[in-house]
């Protein structure tokens, strides 16, 4: 389950939860799409493959959502898909990959890490 609060205590007490704004919904769809695209190029095994297209899928989804999830849902989700792109990226580096995703992994990590920096903590 992502994205749930669970609230514990007594009288009085508060919860915050901050939801992903709308141009960074925007910004993070933008990524996505191209990250759809490219996924053929970039050599990532069978397995991380099914778990990268699921968390585009479900960020997908989110992003064009009415009351998309919160924005710790989101840092979460697009953090394993940053850690599944750097992964294959160290496979590169030892030459396991071919040109284009040589060239392209390294712009994906970076674009992935500075979405979650503009997201926050």
């Amino acid at each position: 389950m992502h994205g749930s609060q669970v609230q514990m205590g007594g009288t009085g007490n508060t919860q915050t939860v901050t939801q992903i704004a709308g141009p960074n919904l925007k910004e993070l769809g933008t990524f996505l799409e191209g990250l759809v695209g490219s996924l053929d190029k970039l050599g990532l095994g069978s397995e991380d493959r099914r778990t990268v297209e699921a968390d585009i899928a479900a960020m997908q989804a989110q992003v064009g959502a009415s009351k998309p999830k919160s924005a710790s849902w989101f840092r979460e989700t697009l953090g394993a898909v940053k850690d599944a792109l750097a992964k294959q990226l160290t496979s590169v580096i030892a030459g396991a990959a071919g040109a284009y995703a040589q060239a392209e992994l390294p712009k994906l990590v970076d674009q992935a890490q500075q979405l979650l920096n503009r997201m926050g903590s």
